[in-house]
């Protein structure tokens, strides 16, 4: 399902009264994005026609830095609603694949089914991504893909040098992938993401404005996973 402009533009002003839906319309909002994601942002990506299957490939979409293990953690608890290590899928540019990953064959996979080992080098910058043997199943994305993932991992490999995304399916624990601009913006204004990217419009929120909210049941879950990994690592 594919919707126009139009009616993006009448939902979200349906909802305008929603926490965190001020929203504007960038010039270009793939680069917006970008800066987003680069500055450890949350963003709810939901672009062109609806998709279906066990992956999300960048239709419906939240996405966020492939090297924060913070955010991993907190999408883990809070978005998600698993075990706070359970790793999350990369999206690359097929021209990151050859120097990230230490078997890639050449042969891009595009829809994150295959599981490759990444190179020590940069288990660092995707530390968010792997799982606890090195392994990650990316979603590989042409270099001129003239989707709007494709255009937010170029943006990305000018900022921090890797072009690649932390990219998971845009639902909540125990429901479906969401389908309608009604239902992104639900989703949205519900679990705190930092900015939801709807067609050309971007909402985000206020400085004051808190991600992904944890309860204190959740922080401390995640503060005593850190001090597990730093006791492991002395």
């Amino acid at each position: 399902m594919f919707y126009r402009l139009q009616r993006f533009a009448s939902v979200l002003d349906e909802r305008r009264s929603l926490p965190g839906l001020k929203t504007s319309r960038p010039s270009d909002v793939a680069e917006r994005v970008a800066d987003l994601i680069a500055a450890g942002r949350i963003v709810m990506w939901f672009q062109g026609r609806m998709e279906y299957g066990p992956r999300a490939l960048g239709q419906r979409s939240v996405l966020a830095r492939p090297d924060r293990v913070d955010l991993r953690d907190r999408l883990n608890l809070v978005l998600k609603q698993r075990v706070w290590y359970q790793p999350f899928c990369p999206s690359m540019l097929e021209s990151e694949a050859g120097r990230l990953l230490a078997d890639y064959d050449g042969k891009p996979n595009r829809h994150m089914t295959m599981a490759y080992m990444v190179a020590p080098a940069f288990r660092t910058a995707l530390a968010g991504v792997i799982s606890v043997d090195g392994s990650c199943r990316p979603q590989m994305v042409a270099d001129d893909s003239p989707s709007g993932l494709g255009a937010v991992l170029r943006a990305l490999k000018t900022r921090t040098g890797v072009g690649v995304v932390l990219n998971t399916s845009y639902n909540i624990h125990g429901e479906p992938l969401v389908c309608t601009p009604q239902e992104a913006i639900d989703v949205y204004a519900r679990t705190g993401a930092d900015a939801l990217a709807i067609g050309p419009y971007l909402a985000e929120r206020t400085a004051g404005e808190v991600s992904i909210r944890c309860g204190a049941k959740q922080d401390a879950e995640i503060s005593e996973f850190a001090a597990g990994r730093r006791t492991s690592r002395a």
